[in-house]
């Protein structure tokens, strides 16, 4: 589902959830967390241009969920504020188990947590106006979830679905190596915003592009159709390669 409206936001709050797990290791070295920062500093170019208060959030999972950038305002900062690149890859770095479920449902439930937050700081009359408050969510995964707690999948679905009927809501699903549309439908996203992503450094990058281009249209109310790559035959990469050991993570 892409947002759909005729009149820009006041403001726009942007959830990523990002799979860090062993078997995503492949895409250790194709630039992933590159990208992630080359999607930040897209947002907080549009999000100064536009004058429209826009806020980013992070979540990177393997068995365990972290936090790495929580509602942090990229409007009126300035460009070397932002978390480095540095910070992306390591917070991103391949590593442990997959907790997707439990990881996706923490993340949607911050994103509306943050929705309400921004709206009980509006003007009472601005409240009544029922302001336009556009929300995104991008998740990335190879949908090899081992450490959810039991039924976390169909919470997942059921809050998506109903997100989904919030015209302002952007979701976009990134698998990795997986057949994204039918996996993508199993946790609740709509089948022309699920992509298909090799391990190659070329495809990470033009997925990851675009979803930076689908946002900053979503952030700023344009109803442009969210243009995606079309979905491939993805071969499963049975063999990653050896990774180095990641820096110490940064919390923002």
């Amino acid at each position: 589902m892409s947002a759909s409206f005729t009149v820009p936001p006041v403001a726009s709050i942007v959830v990523g959830c990002a799979d860090r797990s062993g078997s995503m290791m492949s895409y250790g070295q194709s630039g992933v967390g590159g990208q992630f920062y080359e999607q930040l500093k897209m947002l907080w170019t549009t999000a100064n241009d536009s004058n429209i208060p826009t806020f980013f959030t992070l979540v990177t999972f393997d068995e365990m969920m972290e936090v790495f950038i929580e509602y942090f305002r990229l409007d009126g900062v300035k460009i070397e504020d932002l978390p480095s690149l540095q910070d992306f890859n390591g917070a991103l770095r391949p590593r442990g188990c997959t907790k997707l479920y439990d990881s996706a449902v923490h993340s949607l439930d911050m994103l509306t947590t943050q929705k309400a937050h921004y709206i009980s700081t509006l003007p009472t009359l601005l409240k009544r106006l029922d302001p336009v408050i556009a929300t995104s969510f991008v998740l990335l995964t190879d949908g090899m979830d081992n450490a959810s707690e039991a039924g976390s999948a169909d919470v997942l679905r059921e809050m998506m679905t109903k997100l989904k009927k919030d015209s302002s809501f952007t979701s976009i699903f990134l698998g990795a190596n997986i057949n994204a549309v039918e996996t993508g439908a199993q946790m609740g996203f709509s089948k022309e915003t699920s992509v298909q992503m090799n391990c190659s450094a070329g495809s990470a990058s033009q997925c990851l592009r675009a979803v930076s281009n689908s946002l900053q249209r979503a952030t700023t109310g344009d109803s442009t159709q969210i243009e995606l790559p079309p979905p491939t035959i993805i071969p499963y990469i049975s063999t990653p390669p050896t990774m180095p050991p990641p820096p110490p993570l940064r919390r923002y």
